[in-house]
């Protein structure tokens, strides 16, 4: 007979593993290392065959059982089975829900994640999995399918990482790349909340911009200079500015190429040209976002996958 699920932890919430360790900090440190070698090894072509695989169920379920072998017995297991915890058999929970001081919203009931994935997966194949599109097209119809996986939610722990290797992958074969490095928590988080709710608007901007060479490069300079006076971005919604939008709020940080703007509580990236003269630090400014330079996207400039980061979904 299967445990309840409550045995899936120890005392103090940190789940089971295999390093026997129930302090999560020492676990999260420890399998960020882990997984990252993990994860390395699938973009060199070192991992099992399946991890680069027919972008269906097993596909996924393969990449995650690669990447978390080394922390947790049922890597590769979907919620929608018992899992296997210190050798015994764990009953699922019935619905999870991310608290993260918003209104939580359930994701999929476990015994229908696999049917949700699979008829995602499903809709994928019959796109020709988003191969031939121009970059625009692309960038929307990832947002959705990668909004459906988040949806399902499928493993108990580690669907970030899964999914996000999972959607490199798929761009990769569809000509294209996602530069998920330059995405913050805060922003990952809630335009994800938002997909989930039923507005999936966000999230495909959130791809217009991971996906657009110009875009992305802004969002790194910003970003190095925010680190360069020790500011934590992932704790904030970073965006870049949308072509022909009127703006205004407070330099923060300015350059030759980016300038960095409080506004609203959220930090956003806009190109120096935005401006008449190079605005100060902590001036108020008011401005229309211009086009970024599409010659970039002409370029075959593609850098890699950039630095590792650490939110999960």
């Amino acid at each position: 007979m299967a445990q309840p699920f409550k045995f899936f932890y120890y005392d103090n919430g940190t789940p089971k593993n295999l390093l026997g360790l129930d302090d999560a900090e020492v676990v999260s440190m420890i399998e960020r290392d882990m997984t990252s070698w993990r994860m390395a090894q699938i973009q060199a072509g070192e991992a099992p065959e399946a991890t680069r695989g027919n972008f269906d169920l097993d596909h996924l379920k393969a990449i995650h059982g690669h990447v978390f072998q080394d922390v947790y017995e049922w890597a590769g297991m979907t919620r929608a089975h018992e899992l296997t915890v210190e050798g015994q058999q764990v009953e699922p929970p019935n619905g999870i829900a991310k608290h993260d001081g918003r209104v939580p919203l359930e994701f999929i009931r476990s015994d229908a994640v696999e049917q949700h994935l699979e008829e995602t997966f499903i809709q994928l194949r019959e796109q020709n999995f988003l191969q031939g599109l121009p970059r625009e097209a692309f960038a929307d119809r990832a947002a959705v399918t990668f909004a459906r996986i988040n949806d399902a939610h499928p493993f108990m722990e580690g669907n970030g990482r899964t999914q996000r290797e999972f959607m490199e992958q798929l761009a990769d074969r569809a000509g294209h790349e996602l530069r998920f490095d330059v995405v913050s928590g805060e922003r990952m988080s809630i335009v994800s909340y938002e997909a989930r709710a039923g507005d999936v608007s966000s999230m495909q901007r959130l791809f217009q911009e991971i996906t657009d060479p110009q875009r992305v490069q802004l969002l790194q300079e910003g970003q190095r200079h925010l680190e360069g006076i020790e500011y934590d971005w992932h704790q904030k919604y970073v965006a870049t500015v949308t072509p022909g939008r009127e703006y205004q709020g407070q330099v923060a940080v300015t350059s030759p190429d980016v300038v960095v703007v409080w506004s609203e509580g959220d930090i956003l990236l806009a190109q120096t040209r935005d401006f008449e003269r190079q605005p100060d630090t902590r001036e108020i400014v008011s401005f229309t976002a211009s086009a970024y330079d599409r010659t970039a996207e002409l370029e075959d400039g593609r850098a890699g996958r950039g630095r590792q980061i650490d939110f999960d979904l």
